[in-house]
């Protein structure tokens, strides 16, 4: 069996061989375990389960989306709060909420306001890990 090759880093006279580098990449690529819980939004937020949300809430989108971009905008957390609490009221999923109050944000953030967006992502986030209701 033939060994194999040495593979130079680049980094003056250090080499190793191609099993090191592989593993080392491997290892480079992995997940930290502090976010593997992240890992099931790839699951949840996909295009498909936004179409859903996008035609079931049709209405509320139409009629909210200005509204809500306003708030987002101007960085009125207490109406945006009511925006989001209205939002849960009428999916009664928080998952459902916090896609519908992404479309409606979707094409405004796709112009450069990406800062709004997560601006709005975070007071959600912030409201599932508060609320009394999710412990």
């Amino acid at each position: 069996m033939r060994k194999l090759p040495k593979v130079n880093k680049g980094f003056g006279n250090d080499r190793e061989t191609v099993k090191e580098y592989l593993q080392k990449k491997k290892e480079a690529n992995k997940i930290p375990e502090h976010l593997s819980d992240y890992l099931c939004e790839r699951d949840v937020y996909t295009p498909e389960n936004y179409d859903i949300i996008r035609s079931k809430f049709a209405d509320y989108i139409e009629e909210n989306t200005g509204k809500i971009n306003a708030t987002c905008c101007t960085h009125n957390k207490t109406a945006f709060k009511s925006f989001f609490n209205d939002t849960l009221r009428l999916t009664n999923d928080w998952t459902s909420a916090r896609m519908l109050i992404h479309c409606c944000l979707q094409t405004f953030s796709m112009g450069g306001m990406t800062s709004v967006f997560e601006w709005a992502d975070d007071i959600m986030v912030d409201h599932l890990y508060s609320s009394s209701s999710n412990r």
